[in-house]
């Protein structure tokens, strides 16, 4: 996901956080071999500090509470892409982030009864089933329609431009 977005700017600012501190220099480390010196890998202290200055948020644990605190302040005008709970039991969103989101989307019909960060909130009632909509409901709802072009300067997969325009 990153690397799509490494060409955009060379302003990027990416914030990491894990529980095991131990495995962040290494995963820095190898982040910016990856995706050049011009983007901006820091070390975060807190899962606070890691969101406090972004704009899209993206979550890969297996942890079974919530990753953030329960601060609706903290959640706000930001996107968030859970992909690590992939179980009924696992869980990384707070609750306040259910009553503040726009829209919930899902990949698959599947993910309403495999993820924790579904399941448990409609165990809780925080969301109503209606409330989730698959991607693809979403863009064909909007009729949204997706153009790739590869930069020819770059022609690796992980240099695309995405231009999205509504018909």
């Amino acid at each position: 996901m990153f690397a799509d977005l490494s060409h955009k700017s060379k302003y990027m600012h990416i914030y990491l956080y894990n529980g095991s501190k131990d495995k962040l220099e290494p995963f820095k480390k190898s982040l910016m071999d990856w995706m050049g010196e011009d983007i901006n890998v820091h070390i975060a202290p807190t899962p606070e500090e890691a969101i406090n200055d972004a704009d899209i948020v993206i979550t890969a644990t297996t942890s079974h509470d919530p990753v953030f605190p329960d601060f609706p302040h903290m959640l706000k005008n930001k996107l968030f892409i859970g992909i690590g709970s992939f179980q009924p039991g696992m869980w990384e969103f707070p609750q306040s982030l259910y009553t503040i989101a726009d829209a919930l989307f899902v990949d698959t019909e599947h993910a309403i009864v495999e993820s924790g960060d579904i399941t448990i909130p409609l165990e809780k009632d925080w969301i109503t089933k209606d409330s989730i909509m698959t991607m693809t409901r979403h863009i064909e709802k909007k009729r949204l329609r997706l153009i790739v072009i590869i930069n020819p300067e770059q022609p690796c997969l992980n240099q695309r431009e995405w231009h999205y325009s509504t018909l």
